[in-house]
């Protein structure tokens, strides 16, 4: 009896000795917890610029999965995920990413823009306008702003809102006369 006292007393002094050791290990795992986050993001944003949409939705699937995983990061990597799923035709799971992120950050103009896309992709016309009108309002590069009202007019058209749609045609044209529209625009804008 006596030897287990002597035993179980030199394990906890061994385990109070070696608390400070551990929490001093810890603050270190949660320095390379971050790191690791950090790289794993890249990862997954790297895919997508070299179009590996699979690769991409891995990585940034560990990134927010991950609960130490910092909320700007957080709200970016569900955007990210949601482009890669849009460019594999998941348009309902890239809808759902770009809402998470949109909650963390209502006023992710992108998340807005591309959820809008994948609505439009799914007959969801009335909710691509609401997004790019949010987005329209947020926007100041004049490229981006042209591409919103190209959308927007597109929706617009696919609604039967004739008159919506040539108004926003133009104005992509008159923010940014770059902006490439389809004949189907270029003849409405006419009067064809």
């Amino acid at each position: 009896m006596m030897k287990r006292i002597v035993t179980f007393a030199l394990v906890a002094a061994l385990a109070l000795c070696a608390m400070p050791a551990f929490a001093a290990k810890k603050k270190g795992a949660t320095m390379d917890e971050k790191k690791m986050i950090s790289m794993e993001y890249a990862k997954g944003v790297a895919a997508i610029n070299q179009h590996q949409w699979n690769a991409a939705v891995a990585s940034l699937s560990k990134v927010i999965d991950n609960p130490a995983t910092p909320k700007d990061i957080l709200c970016n990597a569900y955007e990210n995920r949601g482009t890669a799923m849009a460019n594999k035709k998941m348009e309902n799971d890239s809808i759902a990413d770009f809402t998470k992120a949109l909650e963390i950050n209502p006023d992710m103009e992108g998340a807005l823009y591309n959820r809008a896309r994948a609505y439009a992709k799914i007959n969801k016309h009335a909710e691509a306008v609401a997004d790019l009108t949010k987005a329209i309002g947020l926007a100041k590069a004049d490229i981006i702003l042209g591409s919103y009202y190209k959308n927007r007019g597109v929706s617009y058209l696919a609604m039967e809102k004739r008159d919506l749609a040539k108004a926003d045609f133009l104005k992509a044209k008159q923010v940014y006369p770059k902006t490439k529209l389809s004949d189907e625009a270029k003849a409405l804008i006419k009067g064809n």
